[in-house]
């Protein structure tokens, strides 16, 4: 029963995601190709903790090659794992990107890597590093 309470209480690392609670402003750069010239968007993001203090919700919208672009994470520390968990939605697709992290003591961040289908070449996974 013990294991149970350990992994269902929040701890210091839900204590830290809360601290992205609220509303922010967004500067996002996403690349279409390695080596290739990012496409800037300007946003908002809210963010929310959820279940009892257990899972951060972030809300996004800004534009994204000059359309609206609205999405949201989902994110999480495995307690039993001890790793960083994400999804990841938005209107520009039908899929959902998942990743995995752990936290990088030099940048103070999470370092997320995780795969997504590539409609562009028929729905080979791609994968890419995300730091949040």
């Amino acid at each position: 029963m013990k294991k149970w309470m350990d992994y269902m209480t929040p701890g210091n690392e839900q204590k830290e995601m809360a601290k992205c609670s609220g509303d922010w402003k967004v500067h996002s750069k996403f690349w279409m190709a390695p080596g290739g010239e990012a496409t800037v968007s300007e946003g908002t993001c809210t963010g929310e903790m959820i279940l009892g203090g257990r899972y951060l919700v972030m809300k996004h919208k800004s534009t994204m090659m000059g359309m609206p672009f609205e999405g949201m994470s989902i994110d999480g520390f495995d307690n039993a794992m001890k790793i960083y968990n994400s999804v990841w939605v938005d209107n520009m697709g039908t899929g959902i990107m998942y990743m995995t992290g752990k936290w990088n003591e030099t940048t103070k961040s999470v370092d997320y890597t995780g795969k997504m289908v590539d409609p562009m070449t028929g729905g080979l996974p791609i994968s890419g590093l995300l730091t949040k």
